[in-house]
């Protein structure tokens, strides 16, 4: 189990949205949507639970027990998949 600060701590990402670049303590955490489902067993979810814990899976966040979604701190798009790292 990782910690998410101790994870983005002096690496710079990028963001699929607006394709700029970020360090990664910049990252903005908020809280998960109550309502997220997958389309796929397949697909990945990414997500910080309300220990700072990095989670992942095909069960997605759930913000009524206080997980958290990682968002671009440049343009706010949430990444449930994570972001790219450079």
């Amino acid at each position: 189990m990782a910690m998410f600060e101790q994870a983005v701590k002096g690496k710079r990402f990028k963001c699929d949205e607006c394709k700029k670049e970020f360090a990664g303590e910049d990252i903005k955490l908020e809280p998960a949507p109550k309502n997220i489902s997958a389309t796929s067993f397949m697909t990945t979810f990414l997500f910080v639970d309300k220990d700072g814990i990095i989670k992942g899976g095909s069960k997605g966040p759930d913000g009524n027990i206080g997980d958290q979604t990682a968002h671009c701190p440049l343009c706010g798009r949430a990444h449930l998949f994570g972001f790219d790292a450079v």
